[in-house]
């Protein structure tokens, strides 16, 4: 158990490094002094700032001054007797850096990173990363990642692997609204509580606060997150301040599926292999991709009330154009064969039917999910037989099915995007504190819709999540409702967040070998 406080800094532009330089050492100096912390985290970029375009000519200067301004940061360390995190840019070997540093105590450099999921106009003036190092510390194992390495579910996952308890996440979010007080990042909202969850992990999160460059307005909200995705303490929008939080490493995480024989082959794949890369590829009418999902949601006290539910929700929704239609989960209420038996004669030529419920495999129930049409079956894939994620080519598009906690793996949903999928069918027959956030991260993670169809419950609902992690289309708790949303599904072939920076493209497969560990069973 430790305390760490997240040091908030003021967006400067690289100009005004010298005041930068004062305030960071001002920082350390009065929290040090007056608080018992063992560990201060700072941002990205931290020193001297992150828009170097800004002013070259000072950009050069605080550049040449990095070597003397790291001596002040370690006599500080060694002289307080504390771990500082922090980062800033550094010139290696002829190559400019965004790294991240962990000072000790003793004032030695015990670790490094470099940012390796590159944002925007990084690419135009630093090399990627491909460092995941893990330290070990007297105050755990700690691992390091910056900014938007927070959005690609490989290098968390490559950090908790190596056992890592806290990770630490230098950044420079950013957003946009209407007032400071209304900043919000995707990052913060969802992203980093899955990344905690889904490692088992604690996540220090720390930010800047203000306006860079004219254009860059950071989000603030540094934050420290528990393993079980729960935020313990935040920082607002626009004030630079000291959060001071107190990190539990013994704290018990939420038991996740185990991840032993699964094959996830495709996430060390190359590049230019993947199914998804030649379907990005090919020409297309966005138009033409376009297809009415919708997800229903129903409670039913029989087989035969399920059934009929299900067949009227069908009627009006064919009426209405939809080709692709979650049921909630029939659970124990009707038998699975019989309600794709039951169902399929309704179907128009061109509509796909997605359920979860239990089948039978080896003269046992288990559970499962399919897809159906008029003419044509896509599973059942079983929950226990799921070894390596397949995406179906459907009338209604390529979709992937995956059943409950499964998802909680983010390997999984990864593994079908990389295979060219454009819907998750979500069967879900238990809702969990985490499961909006994580549908919503999987969605956005990976740039492909997703459909939720949730258990029938009076506390739950269904609803469709877009490439961008929005909520598109949900459903009223504890009403018999279908909704509906027009889904452009060529978008998932869109992999583009930002100007150079791509879910597909950005990923460095070669580096992340430390997955076949533990994750890839060799064909």
């Amino acid at each position: 158990m430790f305390e760490v406080a997240c040091i908030q800094l003021e967006a400067r532009d690289v100009s005004q490094y010298e005041q930068t330089e004062k305030e960071i050492l001002e920082w350390i100096d009065s929290l040090c002094s007056e608080e018992k912390v063992d560990l201060l985290v700072f941002p990205e970029c931290a020193w001297p700032a992150y828009f170097l375009r800004e002013n070259e000519e000072a950009a050069e200067l605080a550049l040449k001054r990095t070597p003397n301004f790291m001596k002040e940061v370690a006599q500080r360390a060694a002289h307080y007797r504390v771990h500082i995190a922090m980062g800033l840019y550094v010139q290696e070997n002829g190559l400019l850096r965004n790294a991240g540093f962990l000072w000790g105590p003793e004032g030695e450099i015990l670790g490094r990173v470099y940012k390796s999921n590159l944002w925007h106009f990084d690419r135009k003036f630093i090399e990627a990363g491909e460092l995941f190092s893990v330290i070990d510390t007297s105050l755990g194992k700690l691992g390091m990642m910056i900014c938007a390495d927070g959005r690609a579910p490989e290098i968390a996952r490559i950090l908790a692997e190596k056992g890592a308890e806290v990770i630490i996440d230098m950044a420079n979010l950013v957003s946009s609204a209407s007032s400071t007080t209304l900043l919000m990042n995707p990052q913060i909202e969802y992203m980093l509580p899955v990344r905690a969850f889904e490692n088992g992990v604690w996540i220090i999160l720390c930010d800047k606060v203000g306006l860079e460059a004219y254009s860059i307005m950071n989000t603030g909200r540094s934050c420290v997150i528990n393993p079980l995705g729960h935020v313990i303490g935040s920082s607002p929008s626009d004030t630079p301040e000291a959060l001071i939080a107190t990190v539990d490493t013994e704290m018990a995480s939420y038991p996740l599926p185990d991840k032993e024989n699964r094959c996830f082959a495709r996430l060390t794949d190359p590049t230019e292999k993947l199914p998804v890369t030649s379907l990005m590829a090919k020409p297309m009418v966005l138009a033409e991709t376009g297809a009415v999902c919708s997800a229903a949601h129903f409670s039913a006290e029989t087989a035969d009330h399920y059934v009929a539910m299900a067949s009227r929700m069908i009627r009006v929704l064919q009426d209405q154009d939809a080709s692709l239609i979650s049921l909630p989960d029939c659970g124990k209420k009707a038998d699975f064969d019989e309600v794709v038996h039951k169902l399929r004669p309704l179907l128009n030529p061109k509509v796909v039917v997605c359920v979860g419920g239990l089948a039978e495999i080896d003269g046992h129930k288990k559970r499962a999910a399919i897809a159906f049409s008029k003419d044509n079956t896509y599973g059942p894939i079983f929950l226990d037989k799921a070894c390596r994620p397949v995406v179906f080519s459907t009338e209604a598009g390529r979709i992937g099915l995956v059943i409950e906690e499964e998802m909680f793996l983010p390997e999984v949903a990864r593994s079908m995007m990389l295979e060219g999928v454009q819907v998750l069918f979500w069967a879900d027959a238990k809702r969990h504190a985490m499961t909006e956030k994580i549908a919503r991260c999987r969605a956005a993670e990976n740039r492909v819709f997703l459909i939720r169809a949730g258990c029938g419950d009076k506390e739950d609902n269904s609803f469709i999540v877009s490439p961008t992690g929005n909520i598109c289309a949900i459903t009223v708790p504890g009403m018999d409702q279908s909704a509906s949303a027009y889904c452009l599904l060529g978008e998932a072939y869109s992999k583009t967040v930002i100007t150079g920076t791509d879910v597909v493209l950005g990923r460095l497969p070669h580096a992340y070998k430390e997955l076949r560990n533990t994750s890839r069973k060799e064909e």
